[in-house]
């Protein structure tokens, strides 16, 4: 990780898989915390998508609501939505996300999220980096 005053650089841990460590956990008193590989999507514009069963394991089942989103391929489905504490290895803040709850087996970061995190956001396959400029952590 090369970290400069408003630039940060992160490899690409695996070729054309771009993805984030991150820290999640629950808001309730009784919530865990995990740390979780999470993909980024670029195609996904909320913060944090996350499997069923580890919102399960980190007793994000409280105060869900529901909301429909649309797919990749254009269908509609309904999905939970909970609440998390987010943190990333490189930033002091923990940020308070709305995470889709699913059926699926891999965490996603969203745009939403990358948008809190710089103004610039860059994937580099040749350099194999991802590269954040304007941070706002």
């Amino acid at each position: 990780m090369l970290q400069q005053s408003n630039h940060l650089e992160l490899p690409l841990l695996e070729i054309h898989y771009p993805t984030l460590e991150c820290t999640v956990s629950g808001n309730g008193e009784h919530s865990s915390s995990i740390m979780i590989t999470a993909l980024i999507d670029t195609g996904f514009d909320g913060f944090l998508s996350m499997p069923k069963r580890l919102a399960q394991e980190l007793n994000i089942n409280n105060n869900l609501k529901q909301t429909e989103v649309q797919l990749g391929n254009g269908d509609q489905v309904t999905v939970d939505v909970g609440q998390c504490n987010l943190q990333f290895a490189f930033a002091k803040q923990v940020f308070v996300v709305d995470v889709i709850i699913d059926e699926d087996d891999e965490c996603l970061i969203g745009m939403g999220m990358i948008v809190e995190i710089a103004n610039r956001f860059e994937l580099d396959f040749e350099k194999e980096i991802i590269r954040f400029s304007s941070l706002k952590v």
